[in-house]
C-alpha cells in the first residue's frame, strides 16, 4: 500500500502543477492576442444607397444661390438600390418613381452623393465629385434638374455638357422607400 501511496502523490502533484501551468499559459496567450472589437449589430432599419444613371447631362453654375444646376436627360429606366453588408440586398426602383418621391425618400435631409461623368468632347471620366443634392425638379419625359452644392467649398464643379452621368446617392431608411 505504501508503494501505491508513494506513486499516487507524485502523479497527483504533477497533475495539479500541469493544470495550474496550463491555466497560467492560457491567460498569458489570451492577454497577448490583439483585442478585436465586437461586430456592431445592424440597425433595425435598412439603409439604402442608390445609383442614378443618365446618358447625357449639363452642369451650370447658379450665381443667385451659389449652387450648381445639374440637368439630366436620357435617364436609365431604373435606379439601383443596395443595402450595406449587414443586409446585402439589392433592388431596382423605377427612375420615375424614385425621382417623383425623392423629397419623401430623403425627408430626413438632403443626401450626399458622388457625381462622376465623362466629358462630351474629351470622353475622359471625371474624378469623383462629392456633392449635396438640395432639390430635384422633374420635367416628365424630358429631363430632371438637380440643384447641387459641392461638399467642400474649395471644389469647383466643371461646367458644360457631360455624358455617362452616374450619381451614387447616400442612404435613406427603408421606411421611406
Amino acid at each position: 500500500m505504501s508503494f501505491k501511496k508513494n506513486l499516487f502523490t507524485p502523479i497527483f502533484v504533477f497533475f495539479i502543477t500541469s493544470l495550474f501551468s496550463y491555466s497560467v499559459m492560457a491567460k498569458n496567450i489570451e492577454a497577448s492576442k490583439p483585442q478585436i472589437q465586437q461586430k456592431i449589430t445592424p440597425a433595425t432599419a435598412k439603409q439604402w444607397l442608390f445609383v442614378l444613371s443618365a446618358d447625357k447631362g449639363k452642369i451650370r453654375y447658379q450665381k443667385s444661390n451659389t449652387s450648381y444646376e445639374l440637368s439630366l436627360t436620357d435617364i436609365d429606366k431604373g435606379v439601383i438600390a443596395i443595402t450595406d453588408e449587414s443586409f446585402s440586398e439589392t433592388k431596382m426602383i423605377p427612375s420615375n418613381h424614385f425621382l417623383k418621391e425623392f423629397n419623401k425618400i430623403f425627408s430626413n435631409g438632403a443626401p450626399n452623393a458622388v457625381l462622376t461623368y465623362s466629358g462630351l468632347l474629351t470622353g475622359k471620366t471625371s474624378p469623383p465629385i462629392a456633392i449635396i443634392i438640395q432639390s430635384v425638379t422633374v420635367i416628365p419625359d424630358i429631363k430632371v434638374i438637380l440643384s447641387v452644392h459641392p461638399l467642400s467649398t474649395n471644389i469647383d464643379i466643371p461646367k458644360g455638357n457631360i455624358n455617362e452621368v452616374k450619381l451614387f446617392i447616400d442612404s435613406s431608411s427603408e421606411a421611406n422607400l
